[in-house]
């Protein structure tokens, strides 16, 4: 697997059949599928019986008590740990990556895999996709300022073939300058641009008239928010200017907003696309108002210097105006984001930073589809719900006038533990074919086939073994094999908890992260898919988080406590606190690096500028990683990060089945590219159904798939895992000799658990069938936990 390069644009030649019209299967019913013919039967889906695997059955309970009450604390504000990285990571102040423009955060890490990113990195001048607008800092000499853009559905450009269905790909035309903020005083030779407060859901720019002259009071700030309805320039000192690329059709003023102490100008705009546009200017106190003219149909300009809010907004609907007109000078800074859990139910928070004033004295955002379905009932009553405007690559979003949304998930996975399913009570035939597949498996190489100069592959090798030990504990219940497995998986998990592997990790000071020495070393920055430039982190690290907790688990089983716990907790921390640090009293690693809390996923992409943006591909490897947090916090003892995995994996549910897990009903997507089933790879700015490595259609589906853990389920629907199959995979794995086939059929086993388990099972299996991470015994466990173990 590659990732992290461009994007091959090969189209796929796949047969589209007609659709199908399923039913979701019910409980105790599996769906019949090809593949084993005689296996197409229907057998009830047990319940948990008396004989229920105990030390599985105690993570539940354990974890459902903890979980009883309220928490008392903002689980969001609770750091891991505020000590130094471990003295084994080697200091490097020399990234090649510079932070460009970014000023008053010395010794503050900054965010590498945030939607703002285009702003550092690069010379900070391609696209910020801020959802729902995109913006970008325009150097163009006659459009030089913060170029605005917002494309409708009508826009979007499908291909390779725009008549097919499904269309491999979309995407949003870039470049379009619907409109920007500038300035007179602006010009390409002696302005500049600086960014600070660079933070999980917002940043602050700064366009400088003339930055060398002292003193210099001529700026004009721009604060760029996750779904903000308006964008905004705070003027200093400056001749305002708004130009545009589209030209403008139409332009007059359409009167004033007076309340809450403050008047509000207002003018009416109409791009020669058709598109309607309203501009708000809130003089700051003692300056004068604002005057603008038309110069020429591409030149809007003041009459004057002025100091104060000029806010633009793309009008969706007339009729909902006033909504506008009621948060009009309000001005969103930041997010700040709490949460807290009670039994099943995670709650967060999002407390809107503001200054200014406006009507309502509240600001007008927009959220996504995955937060208005979560939003509680005090939130909803303050949407605008006919006010919508097209995301970038996430459906519609609906305009909400509030200064908080609290959402909350009902359906936190807290009793999902270390074992598929719920089944633990199996007849003795499958008691006996994982015993006779695990006396091969036992036997792997897992220290040579780990020492390997990717963290990838390794950490996928370790967690594989660790998968086994784990099947020979909590299932076989066999003391020989499990210390046999437990020497072997601690030999080779020692050589990365020592640092000792091919490329060790250093820690970063530059921007705050450990990262893969392969750069220094190499030269080379896409060596282990770009881990050195901040890539992929949560997928890698994940795999040795979650072998890690399967380790102090069999210990504590086997043993009663864990010595190795003892020993390397501070390893895995520290691993944790890179991809997943909650809070900034931690000063040593940016908050959450990859999880946006905002968008409900991950973002994989580190420090490359691109013109699409972040992407993600593999979503099964983002919730992989909060499957490892959730039981590593469960292993160590640590409930608040035990629970902020549990939340982060129910938002991964509902954000991964909105726009990355296509299901038939799906609303957000395009609805000529819902046959794809799944996204491929998902740009903020286009949507791609290929992956970095290949075109083959079990790469595409299958890299949403592995690794399959007992947390693919809760993710991946029955009804959707069937639609599919039954869309590209019924009676088409028979030809298929490779590792993808087995990743294949254990996704099968969420709707099929009885027909995948007899699959593995089977005399003629073929070890050719398994992914490097993946192990028979394994898959014969996963599928026996979901049923197919009678």
């Amino acid at each position: 697997m590659t990732r992290d390069h461009p994007v091959p644009q090969d189209a796929l030649s796949i047969e589209d059949p007609a659709p199908v019209i399923l039913s979701s299967p019910k409980d105790g019913q599996e769906f019949p599928i090809g593949g084993i013919a005689s296996n197409k039967i229907t057998v009830p889906m047990p319940s948990p019986s008396a004989g229920s695997n105990s030390s599985n059955d105690a993570f539940f309970a354990a974890t459902a008590n903890k979980a009883a009450g309220p928490f008392a604390v903002d689980i969001m504000d609770q750091p891991i740990s505020t000590n130094p990285p471990l003295a084994m990571f080697e200091r490097k102040n020399d990234h090649p990556v510079p932070r460009y423009s970014v000023t008053n955060m010395d010794g503050v890490p900054v965010g590498t895999n945030k939607f703002w990113g285009s702003l550092v990195l690069g010379n900070g001048n391609l696209g910020v996709f801020a959802q729902p607008y995109q913006v970008w800092v325009n150097k163009d000499p006659a459009l030089w300022g913060l170029a605005i853009s917002h494309t409708d559905l009508s826009q979007l450009a499908y291909g390779p073939d725009p008549g097919a269905n499904p269309v491999q790909y979309y995407y949003n035309p870039i470049g379009i300058t619907s409109m920007a903020l500038s300035a007179t005083e602006f010009n390409a030779a002696t302005s500049s641009v600086t960014t600070e407060a660079l933070k999980p859901n917002s940043a602050l720019v700064h366009l400088w008239a003339n930055r060398g002259q002292f003193p210099n009071t001529k700026r004009m700030s721009c604060n760029i928010v996750h779904g903000m309805g308006f964008v905004t320039g705070r003027y200093l000192n400056l001749t305002p200017k708004i130009v545009t690329g589209v030209f403008f059709r139409s332009f007059s003023a359409a009167g004033t907003v007076v309340g809450n102490g403050a008047t509000r100008q207002k003018w009416s705009v109409t791009l020669e696309d058709g598109k309607q546009w309203r501009i708000y200017a809130t003089p700051n106190s003692g300056s004068r108002e604002l005057e603008l003219r038309l110069v020429n149909n591409s030149i809007l300009q003041a009459t004057g210097n002025f100091s104060g809010t000029i806010q633009i907004a793309k009008l969706a609907n007339t009729a909902q105006e006033s909504a506008l007109d009621l948060a009009a000078g309000t001005v969103v800074t930041d997010i700040n984001v709490s949460a807290s859990v009670s039994g099943t139910v995670g709650t967060y928070v999002f407390n809107f930073a503001k200054v200014g004033g406006s009507v309502a004295n509240a600001p007008f955002m927009y959220a996504l589809p995955h937060q208005v379905d979560s939003f509680d009932s005090t939130t909803r009553s303050k949407l605008v719900g006919s006010l919508q405007l097209k995301s970038l690559t996430q459906g519609l979003m609906t305009g909400i006038i509030s200064n908080s949304w609290t959402m909350v998930e009902t359906d936190m996975p807290v009793s999902v533990g270390w074992l598929a399913g719920s089944n633990r009570s199996w007849a003795s035939k499958t008691i006996n074919a994982i015993r006779s597949s695990i006396a091969s498996d036992i036997g792997f190489d897992v220290l040579n086939a780990s020492n390997l100069s990717s963290q990838y592959f390794s950490g996928k090798a370790i967690a594989k073994y660790a998968q086994i030990v784990l099947v020979a504990c909590d299932i076989l219940k066999d003391a020989n094999l499990v210390r046999q497995g437990l020497d072997k998986l601690k030999a080779a998990i020692g050589r990365f908890a020592a640092n000792k592997q091919i490329y060790p990790l250093v820690y970063d000071t530059k921007w705050g992260g450990l990262v893969s020495s392969s750069w220094w070393r190499t030269g080379n920055d896409g060596e282990d898919f770009g881990n050195a430039f901040y890539n992929d982190h949560h997928f890698h690290y994940g795999y040795f988080i979650y072998a890690a907790a399967l380790l102090v688990h069999i210990e504590k089983v086997t043993y009663g406590s864990s010595d190795w716990l003892n020993a390397n907790k501070e390893w895995i921390n520290n691993l944790v606190r890179d991809v997943a640090n909650p809070t900034t009293k931690d000063p040593y690693f940016p908050v959450s690096r990859n999880f946006d809390i905002f968008m409900g996923h991950s973002w994989a992409t580190g420090l490359y500028a691109r013109g699409d943006g972040k992407d993600e591909e593999s979503t099964s490897e983002d919730y992989n990683f909060s499957y490892a947090m959730k039981l590593w916090g469960n292993a160590i003892g640590d409930q608040n990060m035990e629970a902020r995995a549990n939340l982060q994996l129910a938002i991964l549910k509902r954000a991964l089945n909105a726009y990355f897990l296509l299901s038939n009903d799906n609303k957000n997507q395009p609805s000529n590219f819902i046959a794809n089933k799944v996204t491929g790879i998902l740009f903020e700015n286009k949507v791609d159904h290929t992956t970095y490595f290949g075109n083959s259609i079990e790469f595409i589906q299958g890299i949403h798939m592995l690794p399959l853990t007992p947390i693919s389920p809760y993710i991946r629907s029955k009804q959707f895992c069937l639609e599919e199959w039954l869309r590209f995979f019924e009676g088409k794995t028979d030809a298929m000799n490779s590792g993808w086939k087995g990743v294949l059929w254990a996704n099968a086993a969420i709707f099929a658990p009885y027909t995948a388990f007899n699959f593995f099972a089977s005399p003629s299996f073929s070890a050719s069938w398994l992914d490097d991470g993946a192990s028979r015994t394994w898959y014969l466990a996963f599928a026996a936990g979901l049923g197919g173990g009678r």
